[in-house]
């Protein structure tokens, strides 16, 4: 993996400088992949759509966001390093950033809590946006079970873990892809007699080959009545 340049924005609530880090090039090398369709990849990690502010903790949508500045710190030390090994003196650039980009501050990935006040302050203003919160929340939820090999019938916090989920299953659609997600869905709230008859509806058609193969494993976790949260076989990934 390769650092990418630094973008720079400034908070609209506090006027602090924040940084978003960028990446040039990631791989998939020991990426783990979940049954609620969580992606988790060291050396290729998610850039977030909603940022909280570190300084007065305010939520943004990124995309909501112009930057003031981009600087690429990797290339401009690179090539300081190739000059001095060629014996040059390093070149005074003009595009050197401003000093207090140096002590910016990164953004902060919400957590659970920033994402129920997310969804409680109106930041899910459109459905892929609420989809968005909805389901970056079921996955910071499930986070603490995971790798968790004992079985459970339903999620530790159950009301809370239930009504999102519900929520998140009226916005998908009829998509394959949605399709697993709803079944899994069922299955995570003990919906086990659901969740068996969407992942048979799913395998009985047409689809591609790894949703047919993760709604099977759904399924059979589904008959087990086993509700948590777990990790795909390296051939679904």
């Amino acid at each position: 993996m390769l650092p990418g340049p630094d973008y720079y924005y400034r908070c609209p609530s506090c006027t602090t400088v924040v940084c978003r880090h960028s990446i040039a090039t990631g791989n998939t090398f020991g990426a783990v992949r979940w049954s609620d369709a969580k992606f988790e990849a060291p050396m290729l990690p998610e850039s977030p759509a909603l940022v909280v502010c570190p300084h007065c903790n305010a939520h943004l949508w990124i995309d909501s966001l112009s930057h003031i500045g981009e600087h690429d710190w990797y290339l401009s030390s690179l090539s300081r390093v190739r000059e001095l090994a060629a014996g040059q003196r390093p070149i005074d650039r003009d595009e050197e950033p401003p000093a207090e980009w140096r002590s910016a501050p990164q953004f902060r990935a919400p957590d659970a809590k920033d994402l129920v006040e997310a969804l409680n302050q109106g930041f899910a203003d459109t459905t892929q946006r609420e989809k968005y919160l909805r389901v970056h929340l079921w996955w910071s939820l499930n986070d603490p079970h995971r790798g968790d090999d004992r079985p459970q019938t339903q999620h530790g916090g159950a009301e809370a873990f239930r009504s999102n989920l519900e929520r998140l299953a009226s916005l998908l659609d009829d998509s394959p892809n949605d399709a697993v997600l709803r079944a899994e869905i069922a299955r995570e709230c003990g919906s086990f007699s659901r969740s068996i008859e969407l992942c048979d509806a799913l395998i009985g058609i047409d689809v591609e080959a790894h949703l047919r193969e993760t709604a099977g494993l759904i399924r059979a976790r589904a008959l087990q009545r086993d509700a948590r949260v777990f990790r795909l076989e390296s051939s679904t990934v």
